[in-house]
């Protein structure tokens, strides 16, 4: 997976998943 393919939302969903565990 290329970085450049990985967009802003996704990792700020992933951010918020963490941060709400």
């Amino acid at each position: 997976m290329e970085p450049d393919r990985v967009s802003p939302v996704l990792i700020a969903s992933l951010c918020c998943l963490f941060a709400r565990d």
